[in-house]
């Protein structure tokens, strides 16, 4: 048995004439990417012919299913998946093209019963209207593919069309409607779409074609590569079954919808193009009025009114139909066909003129014509009664004449006039004042009105070309947009292929297609903007990982053209990845409330974008699945259930790497670190050169402390993009943190290289040169940071530091100044400014700084320590005590504020209290050297002299070269008389610190008498 091989990525298909064969690992010829194993079972092999297995293989699963079921094909080539329709002759199927692989639509024509010669003459009039409709080809014309005969049978495949039909699109739209008629909204998107059908009948006319059954079930709605939607005419002559005669002697019962039918059609008359037209017409009407403009109760009823009576006013229906608009609609369905349109050209032309807000051609009937045709239509009664109507016939003459004499006349035309004029229908009021004008000479206001309308002409000519204008500059945009987006994506596949050994040069020739195509779509905006153009490069924009730049882009494109619903789909996405490269993966440490502050004003910007788009029907194919992945992302916050449940459901029917991607952000969210590299590693396996997954995977390494293989997960992005500033900032923090200050500050410089007002990436450089030393260095990447972002709070902070670290302390309080003004509420600040203030001399002003801490936090035990250190150099030692035990009772195990404790108890000679206080914080700290150095300082004045040496022995030992501490434990040893190591520290004293010679010198020259020398 033989095995087929699938495509995870592009779905393509490889036949393997052994099964066995199938455990060697192959690979995709177009992506590059591991072939799946699919089973063929031997039932389909039976079945099928050698040549077709591989075809058959790329069916869809209810294709297989039907074969299974119906055990073979039709023709050799079509497998009938399933009934979508019947008609009076047949029934129409959905089918498996198995050669082209296509979908299509198959009508089978059916054997009759009841009168098997008719029905042959009816198919064979049927197969030669067809076989003249397939050489129709029109964008709005369902094509015929074929028309054949398969036992028996003859059948016509034709293009198979998912959207529906008019009919059901028009009652969708209105069932939610309060009136249940279309709003002016909806008129407008059908009259769109009824002058796309009215053109393509127009085609078929020119090529001798009459439809002979225009209705909205035959119009057809299809789906444009562009989310579009596409009216197709369907049935061409293939409707009418029987006669005329036939169908009406069948009363009471309707056969077919006979409101579409012209009236020589419903009196079995020659039918013409016009005929088509009324159809058109009756179909308008329809659809913008809400209801069918023939009404009756039997077929026959209904066809007398389409012969007989003209249809309520559309206006009268429907109050959202305009008078011009009616006034179209009418003339298509005047009951004599040479009053309609002479062309569907001129129906498509006046609907074009109205939808722009142009001068219509058609004009209402007048009252005279319309007395006469009731007089024709009624002749039989008033022949009846000729003496009256003789006499009203006479009256109504001698009434025209009065009526048209030169002042009336005159009048009539100045009420048109200023009617016209008032409605700003200039071409009419124009035409009126003249016909006034050459009747009534010398009306100045009418002179005047008259030069208005022809200046408002002028204007409207000269606006109209300058739309013609545009929209040929639109229309030669959105063909640049549409090649510059065909040559980038060419190179698209390269992201799938497992090719680590020339992967930077196969990912150069995708960067350079990318920013070709970027300067294509630039200088196609700048000619002319346009929506596609704008979103198509927030897409490239977004393969380049420059999320900021493709948001603007599509929120430009958004603004051009607020229905485009793929616009607000694709920008919820970029905000959620810019939302996880700027929080989930920065290093800048954000407090629990900021983060989710960040993270709420994200899903609320997001949900803003779905609901925007949620509803609409004009999202293209190949974005639908982004909808689905918002819609599961705005849910995360409050829902992650349904959010994992979403995205779960969406890769099982899309089968996209997207979702993998998402589902791995998900998991992350949740510290779920096993999950996410599981899904990590699947988007990889798909598509080697996401950029996305790795950064996500630094960021997972990050959160383990493996920063190693942290900075390696970076490195794959500068692989695969060189140009990706963030990657280099990424991996330079990553070596930061792990010491290799030379190798970040160089990753950080190539960021600003790509990205000059990369403003992080100058601050952790800053940063950077601080740990190497390098003041003045940090200070120039610091104001360079706070040039491009002014509020930058932590880069004028951390400027204040370095300028302290360089004894500015002025530069520095200016520094902690400004961080203080622009966030008042941060306690280091002022924390830091106090500090400085300290080391000025002003205590006053540091001892405000501190308050200004414990007033922040007043929980900090620090705020409480540096207030009473300052207190303490101030002499206020009560107010200093204080603070330090509130520091202490604080935080117990504050080791400082015990320190600063011993040491001011020391001072106030409450000595048993100082050595608590330095025997807490060498408990704490057994490395805290001046703890030791005071205990031994305080058990000397205690005369522990023994306790004193201890102290001061554990102080030199931590630190070797500390004068003070020989020169205490030199007189502890001297108070013991024990002379040699009294001297011995002395002299180490001296050593250390030669200015201790002189008040030492008494000391030594006793102890060398008491050793005898």
């Amino acid at each position: 048995m033989s095995a087929i091989l699938v495509c995870p990525k592009c779905g393509k298909r490889y036949v393997l004439e052994n099964e066995h064969d199938s455990s060697r690992p192959y690979s995709c010829i177009s992506c590059q990417v591991a072939l799946k194993t699919v089973q063929i079972e031997e039932k389909l092999e039976k079945n099928l012919p050698a040549d077709l297995l591989s075809s058959f293989a790329e069916a869809p699963p209810e294709v297989k299913e039907a074969f299974e079921r119906e055990h073979g094909m039709m023709a050799d080539k079509y497998v009938i998946v399933k009934k979508i329709g019947r008609g009076g002759m047949g029934s129409v199927y959905k089918a498996w093209d198995i050669t082209l692989k296509r979908y299509i639509a198959i009508k089978i024509i059916l054997p009759s019963f009841e009168d098997p010669l008719s029905r042959e003459d009816d198919i064979k009039r049927f197969v030669r209207e067809a076989r003249l409709a397939a050489k129709l080809v029109h964008n709005n014309i369902l094509q015929i593919y074929e028309i054949g005969k398969d036992k028996e049978n003859y059948y016509i495949a034709m293009e198979y069309v998912e959207g529906g039909t008019l009919e059901e699109f028009f009652i969708n739209r209105c069932k939610d409607r309060r009136t249940g008629k279309p709003s002016r909204e909806d008129i407008r998107e059908f009259l769109g779409l009824m002058r796309q059908v009215i053109s393509g009948m127009d085609y078929a006319h020119s090529n001798n074609i009459i439809h002979r059954d225009i209705k909205p079930e035959n119009i057809l709605l299809a789906t444009g590569q562009n989310g579009e939607i596409i009216p197709k005419i369907a049935d061409f002559g293939l409707a009418k079954e029987t006669t005329i005669e036939k169908k009406l002697t069948m009363t009471g019962a309707i056969m077919g919808t006979p409101s579409y039918m012209s009236p020589e059609q419903a009196c079995a008359a020659k039918l013409r193009f016009s005929s088509d037209i009324f159809s058109l017409g009756a179909v308008l009407y329809r659809i913008c009025a809400g209801d069918d403009p023939f009404k009756g109760d039997t077929f026959f009823d209904v066809i007398k009114q389409v012969i007989n009576n003209d249809p309520v006013l559309p206006s009268m229906v429907n109050p959202s139909v305009e008078k011009d608009l009616e006034i179209i609609i009418m003339k298509a369905i005047e009951k004599e066909p040479e009053r309609r349109y002479a062309k569907a050209k001129d129906f498509a032309d006046d609907i074009e003129r109205y939808l722009n807000g142009e001068l219509i051609q058609a004009r209402p009937a007048s009252t005279i014509y319309r007395v006469s045709r009731q007089i024709r239509k009624n002749k039989p009664v008033f022949a009846a009664s000729f003496a009256g109507l003789l006499i009203l016939v006479t009256g109504a003459v001698i009434w025209i004449a009065y009526s048209f004499n030169i002042n009336k006349k005159a009048q009539y035309f100045l009420g048109q006039a200023d009617m016209y004029y008032k409605e700003q229908k200039w071409d009419d009021a124009l035409n009126c004042y003249t016909q006034y004008l050459t009747l009534k000479k010398g009306d100045n206001t009418a002179e005047n009105r008259k030069i208005e309308c022809e200046k408002r002409i002028k204007e409207t000519r000269e606006q109209l070309a300058r739309q013609a204008k545009d929209k040929e500059l639109e229309n030669q945009a959105l063909k640049e947009v549409q090649d510059a987006w065909g040559y980038a994506s060419m190179v698209f596949p390269e992201f799938y292929k497992k090719d680590d050994v020339n992967l930077e040069s196969n990912m150069a020739k995708v960067w350079r297609r990318v920013d070709e195509a970027i300067s294509r779509l630039n200088s196609s905006i700048e000619k002319y903007p346009t929506s596609a153009g704008y979103f198509y490069r927030g897409m490239l924009n977004r393969e380049k990982g420059n999320y900021k730049q493709a948001v603007k882009d599509l929120t430009k494109a958004l603004e051009i053209d607020p229905s485009f619903d793929a616009g607000y789909i694709l920008r919820g996405i970029v905000r959620f990845d810019e939302y996880i490269e700027n929080e989930m993966i920065s290093y800048k440490p954000l407090t629990a409330e900021e983060l989710k502050k960040s993270a709420d004003d994200i899903y609320t910007e997001v949900a803003k974008d779905f609901h925007l788009a949620s509803g609409k029907i004009k999202i293209p194919e190949e974005f639908e699945m982004y909808k689905v992945i918002t819609e599961a992302m705005t849910s995360w916050n409050i829902n992650g259930k349904k959010t994992l449940e979403m995205l779960t459901a969406g890769y099982e029917q899309y089968h996209s790497e997207e979702f993998l991607y998402w589902l791995a952000v998900y998991y992350s969210s949740a510290g779920q670190i096993a999950k996410t590299e599981e899904y990590l590693s699947k988007v990889l396996a798909v598509k080697p050169q996401a950029s996305r997954a790795y950064f996500l995977r630094g960021n997972s390494y990050y959160l383990q402390n493996r920063i190693d293989d942290a900075i390696e997960a970076y490195s794959m992005i500068v692989r695969i993009n060189p140009n990706s500033a963030v990657s280099y900032f990424d991996r330079g923090s990553m070596k930061g943190k792990k010491g290799d200050f030379n190798g970040a500050i160089s990753d950080l410089s190539k960021a600003i290289e790509i990205e000059p007002g990369y403003f992080q990436a100058y601050y952790d450089r800053g940063n950077m040169k601080i740990r190497k030393k390098d003041i003045d260095g940090a200070i120039d990447d610091y104001t360079q940071a706070l040039k491009l972002f002014p509020g930058y709070e932590d880069a004028v902070f951390n400027r204040g530091n370095a300028k302290r670290d360089k004894d500015d302390f002025d530069g520095a309080i200016e520094d902690f100044t400004i961080a203080i003004q622009l966030n008042p509420k941060s306690a280091k600040f002022y924390n830091n400014r106090g500090q400085v203030r300290f080391n000025k001399g002003d205590i006053k002003g540091a001892i405000e700084d501190c308050g200004k801490v414990i007033e922040i936090n007043p929980n900090d035990p620090k705020g409480y320590g540096n207030r009473g250190l300052m207190m303490e150099m101030q002499g206020d030692l009560d107010n200093a005590l204080e603070d330090y035990t509130k520091s202490i009772e604080i935080d117990p195990n504050y080791v400082r504020s015990y320190y600063a404790r011993g040491v001011l108890r020391f001072k106030r000679k409450e000595v048993n209290n100082a050595l608590d206080d330095f025997a807490m914080v060498i408990y704490l700290d057994p490395k805290f050297v001046q703890a030791y150095y005071y205990s031994g300082i305080v058990k000397r004045a205690l005369h522990n002299l023994k306790g004193a040496i201890d102290d001061l022995t554990a102080a030199i030992e931590l630190k070797p070269d500390y004068p003070e501490a020989y020169w205490e434990r030199g007189f502890s040893y001297y108070e013991n008389s024990d002379w040699e190591k009294a001297l011995d520290d002395f002299r180490r004293t001296i050593q250390l610190d030669p200015r201790t010679a002189k008040p030492l010198e008494p000391y030594i020259n006793e102890i060398r008498k008491e050793l005898g020398g």
